[in-house]
């Protein structure tokens, strides 16, 4: 992105697809607006620009790049690669994520589901966060639930295995409880008021598949 890109970008203000944050201080709380913008329509978060649009700007350190990426990566289920840029406007550096509407929503920060509406990040509601589980790629058949099978036909000697060699894998641990790992993997839906078990969660994940 050029500076003059993100000059315009700042000229709009805080909306839908933009949001501004002071310094890497408010890392943690970019974390909701990135998966909102993820589950939504996508956008652009800016460190180092004020909430009125005043360039401050930012002190790039060598692992700066990789604290913002680690923090995205550690922190979002299913885990979302945005794109993180340094540009400098007004003799000082802005940091651009740009994040991609997901085929893969709803993305989970901190184990929590949020969408954009309009500069704001709303927590998502069950229903919300359930018809978008409904509406993955190939979750026609996979996400459907099986009516007739609760929490108790899942293995969670399984779900365990599952998280410790994701873990090992990726040398980070879940710090989400696994019912919510499997709901945003589409492998349990809340329906009637409990969670039960869609097809991909029994043969995945299943006592008895």
């Amino acid at each position: 992105m050029t500076p003059e890109e993100v000059r315009a970008l700042i000229a709009q203000g805080e909306g839908q697809k933009l949001e501004f944050k002071r310094s890497l201080a408010e890392l943690e709380r970019g974390m909701r607006t990135v998966a909102a913008f993820a589950n939504t329509e996508g956008g652009h978060l800016l460190f180092g620009v004020r909430d009125s649009g005043e360039i401050i700007g930012m002190t790039v350190g060598r692992t700066t790049r990789e604290r913002v990426v680690n923090m995205i990566r550690d922190n979002t289920d299913p885990v979302i690669y945005p794109s993180v840029e340094y540009v400098g406007v007004q003799g000082t550096t802005v940091i651009v994520v740009t994040v991609e509407e997901s085929d893969n929503k709803p993305h989970l920060a901190f184990g929590r589901a949020y969408r954009r509406v309009g500069a704001v990040d709303v927590q998502m509601t069950r229903d919300e966060y359930e018809r978008l589980l409904r509406d993955r790629p190939g979750a026609e058949y996979d996400g459907q639930v099986v009516a007739q099978a609760t929490e108790d036909d899942i293995a969670w000697d399984k779900v365990e295995r599952y998280l410790a060699l994701r873990e090992q894998v990726t040398g980070r641990r879940v710090t989400i409880p696994p019912q919510q790992v499997l709901q945003a993997r589409g492998c349990l839906v809340e329906a009637n008021g409990m969670l039960r078990p869609t097809v991909a969660g029994l043969l995945l994940f299943g006592a008895d598949p």
